[in-house]
C-alpha cells in the first residue's frame, strides 16, 4: 500500500471551491503517477476525512474520488478535534460525535463504491498523563466503543476495511520531565515529537487497553471466519 501524505486543506480562503479542485487534481495526478510506476500498488490519500478538508464532507469525498485512489481513509481524534477534554470528560458527547463521523465517512465510501479504512484513531490517557501507571479509564471506554462500531459495520457488510489504533509504545518510555521528545532521545514511543511521548501510546503495561484490543480482534476474526 502507498499513502500520499497530502497536506490537506486546513486554511480557509476566499475561494475554497477552487482550492479543493486544485487539491483534488494534485491527488489524482500524484496517485496516477504512482500507479504508472507500480501498477499493482494500492494507493490512498492518508487523509483525515472532513476534518482535513475544512470540515466539509463534500470536500473529503471530492478529494478521494479519483479513479487512482484505490481506497479511502479517515481518522478519529476526539481530543485533538475538541470533542473531549480530559479536565471535563464528557464521554457521551464524545461517543455521539465519534459515531456520527464514523457513519458519515462510511456513507461517502458507499457512494464512491470504495473500501475505507480508519487508519488512525487514538485517545489520551486519563488526565492527559503520558507516563505508564495512571488509569486509562476513558481510553478503555472509547476503544470499546470504536471497536463496537467496527463490529456493527462488518455485520452490516459496510465497506470498512479495518481500523488501526494509535499507537504501540511497547516498552518505550520518555526520559524527559515534560514528556516531549528531544534530539538524541532513543526511547521513542508511538506519539509524534510534537506531543508528549506516551500521551496516546499503548504501553506494554496498559492491561485494560490490551485486553480490549485482544478481545475484539478475536471476536471480529471469529465472526468473519464463520461467514466464510
Amino acid at each position: 500500500m502507498y499513502r500520499i501524505f497530502a497536506y490537506e486543506l486546513k486554511l480557509k480562503n476566499k475561494n475554497n471551491t477552487e482550492s479543493i479542485k486544485v487539491f483534488s487534481k494534485w491527488v489524482d495526478e500524484t496517485a496516477g503517477f504512482i500507479h504508472s510506476q507500480a501498477p499493482n500498488q494500492l494507493v490512498s490519500t492518508g487523509g483525515e476525512g472532513s476534518q482535513g478538508n475544512l470540515n466539509k464532507l463534500d470536500y473529503a469525498l471530492q478529494s478521494q474520488s479519483s479513479k487512482n485512489i484505490d481506497y479511502m481513509t479517515f481518522h478519529m481524534w476526539p481530543k485533538n478535534w475538541g470533542w473531549y477534554k480530559a479536565d471535563k470528560p464528557e464521554m457521551e458527547k464524545t461517543k455521539e460525535n465519534t459515531a456520527q463521523y464514523f457513519d458519515e465517512h462510511l456513507a461517502i465510501a458507499q457512494k464512491l463504491n470504495k473500501p475505507i479504512v480508519m487508519e488512525e484513531f487514538g485517545f489520551v490517557r486519563d488526565g492527559e498523563k503520558y507516563e505508564p501507571g495512571p488509569p486509562t479509564t476513558a481510553r478503555a471506554e472509547n476503544y470499546a466503543f470504536v471497536f463496537q462500531l467496527l463490529k456493527a459495520a462488518k455485520q452490516e457488510q459496510k465497506p470498512l476495511g479495518g481500523i488501526n489504533f494509535w499507537g504501540w509504545g511497547g516498552e518505550g518510555r520518555t526520559t524527559q520531565k515534560d514528556g516531549m521528545w528531544k534530539p538524541g532521545d532513543i526511547n521513542y514511543t508511538a506519539d509524534p515529537y510534537s506531543e508528549a511521548q506516551g500521551l496516546n501510546s499503548i504501553f506494554d503495561t496498559d492491561k485494560s487497553t490490551l485486553e480490549i484490543i485482544s478481545r475484539y480482534a478475536h471476536e471480529i476474526d471469529t465472526s468473519s471466519s464463520a461467514k466464510k
